[in-house]
């Protein structure tokens, strides 16, 4: 099995806890889980596309542009990743994390599980392996 699919497989076990999480209403942390799941897939591609070990970065966007994606994204696409990263969690305060979490609503974490398991989808069928 190579890296690549190692990677994108915890892509994918992410996406399905950030589904048993909604059905918890652990809402903050399905925006975290969709945003591990995309950060991974887009880390699968990097390796798989350039064979060297993907950046210790969290930034979306700075992925996609790395390995090229940006081009292929369309500007909703560009602004789903903008809006994920801002559930990437890596040590908040308390304030922090209430703010953020204020914003999480079960329509949001549905509409971000869905798009998020079809740029999965997108990414997985790209790859070489």
């Amino acid at each position: 099995m190579t890296n690549a699919l190692k990677w994108f497989e915890r892509a994918q076990y992410d996406l399905d806890t950030a589904k048993s999480l909604l059905k918890e209403m652990r809402l903050l942390y399905v925006m975290f889980m969709c945003q591990q799941a995309v950060e991974k897939a887009l880390k699968a591609y990097y390796l798989d596309k350039l064979s060297i070990q993907p950046p210790y970065i969290h930034n979306l966007n700075r992925i996609a542009k790395e390995v090229d994606l940006v081009n292929e994204l369309d500007t909703a696409d560009i602004n789903f990743l903008d809006d994920l990263n801002s559930y990437y969690i890596s040590s908040r305060y308390p304030d922090e994390i209430d703010e953020i979490t204020n914003l999480c609503t079960v329509e949001k974490c549905n509409q971000t599980i869905n798009t998020s398991e079809k740029l999965l989808s997108w990414l997985n069928n790209k790859m070489k392996y």
